[in-house]
């Protein structure tokens, strides 16, 4: 620049030949593009282009890229040229309909050039989308990738780019009063003064060009004093700004260790915005929020920090969702290992119901034949009690796994636990008192009564376990009614009216961490003596099967709550007894196709039946059954079938027998039927059903009522 000015004089320069180290300039303007998203450009008077900065695909890529639409493009940056004023600027729309604004460059009197800011909308402009298609047509423009430029094009309110064109105004003036005689002076003031740092902290600070974001934001200097703030971290911190300018940002901040670590993060990280971590800020009330934050670092061109530049974004509604989701997969979790110890637990139980109704046939039919006063029957009724507990035990099992079949009634919960009283206080013992609360008025459920011995005795004697030498456990009855609020405490519950029923202890209590385990099958924390973990495990599977909920309130050396939600039920038990009187008698000319897979088990039945009087076809098979079936002419009063087999289950093998012998009637017998014969493992009132083990009685009883129905 210096040899151009030797060999022309004053008259005779134009803007290329005296404009500040131009690189320098362009990188500034390009700085200035980056805080504010205002494009632009520096023009000779012959309209010349010397720098540019921020321009739109829309001017690049297609006004001009095509000879017409630059030829608007040129004619709009003359007009401007010539139509405004030193120390002013004037707003021009194009003929290609974005708008322009200009400053005059004029050095000692002589106009040499113009500042430009331009391709934008005014916010409230009504952009014509159809005259842009037109254009498109007319010049040949892809039509989807021009609209998709014009949609790119920033809208600025009125304010915000008349206060760029404000600072453009100075720079124009600052460009021109680099004159001739003093143009090197300026250049030196220039560099050793950062004009581009103090452009920096000043556009830094101008809130017109963040105030939109929604993120809060602030500015601190290099001692992380609070600089600035915008309007979203006023909103979420609740500060008022007079709060907060000048201070340390520390109070912002859970603890000292979160503070520091973004301070090292701070110094480390260049101008680029770098993710810190997840932190816990504090609002002025004493709130504490989780938040993504975001900082980089503000330098001056040569690398000199001056500041920090911070964005904080609140995520707790994310983090709330998230420990939802945690919630939900642990109860997903403890849905499947349930299921799994479920299914051993059903197949364990199957296999050995078999074994009992065995041990409980032979048992009675040896009794049978002996009499009461022959020596031995005092053993074999030792026998049978032995396995009719046995069997018990193999209902607990399968109420575990959910695969005994129910036989609700409606029961009053007040009167089922006066009933039981007496009992469970001998489970307490001497040292512990217990207190009955029953409700005010009756309070009904619809529940199989050995579910529900079961859940009474279990939760008395996990209480009893907890109390180390004297205590107390008190049993309440009441009348829930849960609303949609619900949802918003425990998850898992349901809206509805409901039965509680609580069991209390003032014992050791519990930490929460054993809670989330608490009705895991095989979890305790007694001494192996003491239990194996099942019993809380049977409680919730239930509960569960009856569409209940169980809740539990425990603190270390104050005790434990169970309560247990059940359904309430308004309806009157119907009782049948009047309608239908079930005789114990056995045969009075009935054929029954008996269909059992195991052999013992096959023949102990056949004997049962026979010794009734029926007629029994006895089959080992389905297919064998089906076969019999078609043989036999004189017709067939009665299936009874087992209902795992082979090939076949009872289920679709009665299907198919009923296809052809329409008034055949049907009884199935299994030691776990859910998967096959129960829906949601409550049978259908119009399914016949025996339970394996069954004694003859039972057997008889049965019979008679499925052939009577």
């Amino acid at each position: 620049m210096e040899n151009t000015m030797q060999k022309k004089d004053m008259d005779t320069l134009t803007l290329s030949d005296i404009l500040v180290d131009q690189k320098t300039l362009q990188t500034m303007m390009e700085e200035f593009h980056r805080v504010t998203g205002i494009g632009g450009a520096i023009l000779d008077i012959s309209g010349k282009i010397l720098l540019s900065f921020g321009w739109q695909d829309v001017c690049r890529k297609f006004h001009r890229a095509h000879p017409e639409t630059l030829k608007n493009c040129k004619e709009s940056d003359l007009f401007l040229a010539g139509n405004v004023s030193s120390g002013s600027f004037k707003a021009y729309r194009c003929k290609n309909h974005l708008w322009d604004m200009v400053t005059p460059i004029e050095v000692e009197g002589r106009h040499l050039g113009n500042l430009y800011l331009g391709q934008f909308f005014y916010e409230d402009d009504l952009v014509d989308l159809d005259f842009f298609r037109e254009q498109a047509r007319k010049y040949g423009f892809d039509e989807k990738q021009y609209l998709e430029a014009i949609d790119r094009v920033p809208r600025w309110k009125k304010e915000v780019i008349h206060g760029a064109m404000g600072f453009c105004v100075r720079l124009a003036e600052m460009i021109a009063s680099l004159s001739f005689s003093g143009i090197r002076f300026s250049k030196a003031l220039f560099e050793q003064e950062s004009v581009l740092t103090k452009l920096q902290e000043s556009e830094a600070r101008y809130h017109g060009l963040f105030e939109c974001i929604q993120d809060a934001i602030v500015v601190v200097d290099a001692q992380r004093n609070i600089i600035d703030a915008n309007e979203a971290f006023i909103r979420l911190f609740g500060y008022s700004t007079e709060d907060i300018k000048g201070r340390k940002s520390r109070f912002l901040y859970e603890n000292e260790e979160d503070f520091l670590h973004v301070g090292k993060v701070m110094e480390e990280n260049g101008e680029k915005l770098h993710f810190v971590k997840v932190l816990n800020h504090v609002r002025k009330n004493g709130e504490i929020f989780p938040s993504e934050t975001r900082v980089a670092s503000l330098r001056t061109p040569d690398g000199e920090l001056w500041g920090f530049f911070g964005v904080i974004r609140d995520i707790s509604a994310q983090v709330k969702a998230q420990k939802e989701r945690e919630i939900l997969q642990e109860q997903l979790h403890q849905s499947k290992r349930m299921e799994s110890i479920g299914r051993m637990a059903g197949g364990v139980a199957h296999d050995y119901n078999n074994m009992l109704g065995l041990i409980i046939g032979h048992a009675e039919l040896a009794m049978d034949q002996l009499g009461s006063s022959d020596s031995l029957y005092s053993h074999l009724q030792s026998i049978h009690k032995a396995a009719g507990r046995s069997a018990d035990i193999t209902k607990q099992l399968l109420a575990f796994a959910r695969r005994q079949p129910a036989s609700p009634k409606v029961l009053d919960m007040n009167a089922f636990v006066s009933d039981m009283f007496h009992m469970l206080q001998r489970l307490m013992g001497e040292n512990i008192k217990l207190s009955w609360c029953p409700a005010e008025k009756p309070v009904k459920v619809k529940v199989d009564p050995s579910q529900l011995d079961q859940i009474l005795v279990h939760l008395c004697t996990n209480a009893r376990d907890a109390i180390s030498s004297a205590g107390r456990v008190i049993i309440e009855t009441g009348r829930v009614v849960f609303d949609e609020d619900i949802r918003t405490r425990h998850a898992d519950f349901i809206p509805g009216d409901y039965v509680m029923l609580a069991v209390s202890d003032d014992g050791c209590g519990m930490e929460q961490d054993m809670l989330l385990h608490l009705f895991e099958p095989f979890f305790t924390t007694k001494d192996v003596a003491k239990g194996c973990g099942l019993g809380l495990a049977m409680v919730y599977g239930i509960v569960k099967q009856n569409k209940g909920f169980i809740h539990v309130y425990s603190e270390p050396g104050d005790g434990t709550s169970f309560r247990i939600y059940l359904p309430r039920h308004s309806d009157e038990e119907k009782d049948l007894s009047a309608s239908m009187k079930i005789r114990e008698e056995g045969s009075v000319g009935e054929t029954i196709l008996l269909v059992e897979d195991e052999p013992a088990l096959l023949k102990m039945a056949r004997i049962m039946l026979e010794r009734q009087g029926y007629k029994v076809l006895e089959a080992g098979l389905p297919v064998e059954a089906l076969r019999l079936a078609a043989e036999h002419h004189s017709g067939i009063d009665l299936l009874l079938t087992d209902v795992v087999m082979p090939e076949m289950n009872g289920w679709d093998l009665a299907a198919e027998l009923r296809s052809r012998y329409p008034g055949m009637k049907c009884m199935f017998m299994s030691g776990y039927t859910a998967n096959y014969i129960a829906e949601n493992g409550v049978l259908d009132e119009s399914v016949h059903f025996i339970q394996k083990p069954f004694s003859m009685k039972e057997m008889a009883v049965s019979v008679r009522k499925a052939l009577d129905s």
